[in-house]
């Protein structure tokens, strides 16, 4: 209990009180989220990271022991073009022999027919 000839509200204290705890939570909280979210994109980063020097790792491996360059990709590239490029030629090449064999066979039923070479 309070003396006589001092004048404390005890409502008014524990509002206080209550208000300081809600202020403290409130503070509490936010500085929880905050370094938490810090500290998860930190995470996330050194993750990737760690995912992008794995993955360097692994490819420098592998052309290593396959004896290939770096510009393997490229070249493969390139060779799958050719590739292409060759096949279309064939399939031109293709057409004119089913064209020359039309013609061949038309002057052969022209010969049967005539008997002379027009």
């Amino acid at each position: 209990m309070a003396e006589p000839g001092t004048n404390i509200n005890l409502e008014k204290l524990g509002n206080g009180i209550k208000s300081l705890l809600i202020i403290g939570g409130v503070v509490w909280f936010a500085a929880k989220f905050f370094f938490t979210a810090e500290f998860g994109q930190k995470a996330f980063v050194e993750e990737q990271q760690t995912r992008h020097d794995a993955d360097e790792a692994l490819y420098s491996r592998i052309t290593k022991t396959t004896g290939r360059n770096s510009d393997w990709n490229l070249k493969q590239d390139n060779t799958m073009d050719k590739l292409r490029d060759e096949i279309m030629e064939l399939k031109v090449k293709e057409a004119r022999y089913e064209e020359h064999e039309k013609l061949i066979e038309w002057r052969i039923k022209t010969l049967e027919k005539t008997g002379s070479d027009d």
